[in-house]
């Protein structure tokens, strides 16, 4: 890891593209880089969540470990994601892992430093917080709207093959749509 992070390169990340040049410099300072090759973990389901992440370059591939043993991939991930997001807000360990599926170079943006910048009142850390709260909500917004059109077709099928094959859509959708 170092810390080598340009500012600028920061505001291709929604949350953070209508930062002045000193947020952004500040914002970067709080930043580390990680370099990871292909197949390589960022981080498993269960750990702790002690940080997010901005994807600058490659993709990584998210997936959920079930109980069963069996692993289910969930949604591929390019440059411009924000991956570890609604650990800050949930204070809940990692609810799947994180694989590269290609040489990928992110940058790591601690919870504490997040947490530092909303209690001395940082905007920077404000907006992000307010934009994350904006996806998560145009998520749930989908869901509900989603979810109605689902059950007024099941309504009118009453099929049972057809309610999976409802769900299994509705499920696709909320997981290949879910990055800001």
């Amino acid at each position: 890891m170092n810390s080598a992070i340009d500012p600028e390169m920061l505001r291709r990340f929604f949350c953070f593209a209508d930062l002045t040049s000193e947020e952004a410099r500040q914002v970067a300072g709080l930043l580390s880089t990680i370099d990871l090759e292909n197949g390589e973990m960022l981080f498993q389901q269960g750990e702790p969540s002690t940080a997010l992440y901005l994807l600058i370059s490659g993709e990584v591939q998210i997936r959920i470990d079930r109980s069963d043993g069996s692993r289910h991939n969930l949604v591929m991930l390019g440059p411009g994601a924000i991956i570890g997001e609604m650990g800050p807000l949930t204070d809940e360990p990692r609810g799947a892992t994180c694989i590269a599926r290609t040489d990928t170079h992110l940058a790591e943006l601690p919870y504490r430093a997040l947490d530092a910048g909303l209690a001395k009142g940082d905007r920077w850390a404000s907006r992000f917080l307010m934009a994350t709260a904006k996806v998560l909500a145009q998520r749930l917004a989908a869901l509900n709207r989603e979810t109605l059109s689902m059950v007024a077709e099941l309504e009118k099928s009453k099929s049972s093959v057809r309610t999976e094959d409802e769900l299994e859509r509705l499920r696709r959708r909320l997981l290949t749509e879910w990055t800001f």
